[in-house]
């Protein structure tokens, strides 16, 4: 018998492409990249070369400035803020044109869609593109691919990659949500301690030639207490860790979330407060005498400010029991008491 080779095939190489259109009998498929450019040579685009095209998914490169901030948009998830990527939205080297891969494959042709047959008015990006998934001819280009790639095999392995990306952004955004508990609860704390939150040279914080398991001078208690819990927490080490690696850093939007500014603090803390003032009220509501203080005194600054007290009465095991708050701490502008 003569010597011959048996051809291999490294099915673990494919694309996920290739895979798809190696299962697809009987077709010749035109398409190999995904530059909307390549598609338009197509003068009557059959359906297995629309079906490549999508699948090879969009065409974003990283270092095109004026297009890089559009790829993903800010969307809520358990009232976190985290990056989808528009994997609709692909770019044509070539034509410098910004397309969507859904209208260009399966749009019809007798309307005006912008990003069906390229757009490149770059001052009026933003508008086109935030508007464009609610436009009726965009959902009905959608709605023909959904069937279009209704074939058994094409749907199983876009469904996995759909799953994937989910499972990866709710794992995201569990562990943020496991970190702001964090953020949270030491300001609760120090807040209840009545010890200052903030320092002056917070920078220290983010410095990495500066890095101290315990202390970091100048970012004051509220920063080094979490500097401090997450040599023994792995949640708030690992934020932390990627919060000062990516400090100066061009960085996606979910990175960036880091809930340390004094801003956010502020309006925890003013969230905490209505909460607060929310459950006393509710006990007032509900107990049997209340009475309202208003003692005045005199700060260092000799500014004249007046505590204002809630006190009111509950009963627990058929026993009085005296409850007291203190409310707010206003300036007083006269003191004639009129």
């Amino acid at each position: 018998m003569g010597n011959y080779e048996v051809p291999v095939t490294a099915a673990s190489n494919l694309t996920l492409a290739e895979k798809i259109i190696q299962k697809q009998p009987d077709n010749v498929v035109n398409v190999n990249e995904n530059d909307p450019a390549k598609f338009l040579e197509l003068k009557n685009a059959k359906m297995i070369d629309k079906k490549q095209f999508i699948v090879l998914g969009p065409n974003q490169p990283t270092k095109h400035s004026r297009l890089s901030k559009y790829y993903t948009e800010s969307v809520k998830v358990n009232d976190i803020e985290v990056a989808q990527k528009r994997s609709w939205l692909t770019y044509s080297l070539s034509l410098d044109k910004i397309f969507c891969t859904v209208c260009l494959c399966f749009g019809p042709r007798e309307d005006i869609n912008y990003l069906r047959d390229g757009f490149d008015n770059w001052s009026n990006l933003s508008h086109i593109i935030t508007k464009h998934c609610t436009q009726k001819n965009h959902q009905n280009a959608a709605e023909a691919m959904a069937h279009a790639l209704s074939d058994s095999t094409i749907v199983k392995i876009l469904n996995i990659e759909t799953m994937r990306h989910l499972s990866k952004k709710r794992k995201e955004a569990e562990k943020l949500h496991q970190y702001l508990i964090r953020v949270i609860d030491a300001i609760r704390y120090l807040i209840a301690e009545s010890i200052s939150l903030r320092g002056n040279e917070e920078a220290n914080f983010y410095n990495n030639s500066e890095k101290s398991e315990v202390f970091k001078y100048g970012a004051d208690k509220f920063l080094n207490l979490l500097n401090l819990l997450s040599q023994y927490d792995e949640v708030l080490n690992e934020k932390l860790s990627n919060i000062c690696s990516t400090k100066k850093q061009s960085a996606e939007r979910g990175a960036r979330i880091t809930f340390l500014s004094n801003y956010t603090q502020n309006k925890l803390i003013h969230t905490m407060t209505q909460n607060v003032k929310k459950d006393i009220s509710e006990k007032v509501n509900n107990s049997v005498f209340f009475s309202l203080s208003a003692d005045g005194t005199t700060d260092i600054t000799l500014c004249e400010q007046a505590s204002i007290v809630l006190r009111y009465v509950t009963l627990a095991a058929r026993k009085a029991v005296v409850k007291e708050h203190l409310i707010s701490i206003v300036e007083t502008e006269t003191t004639t008491g009129e």
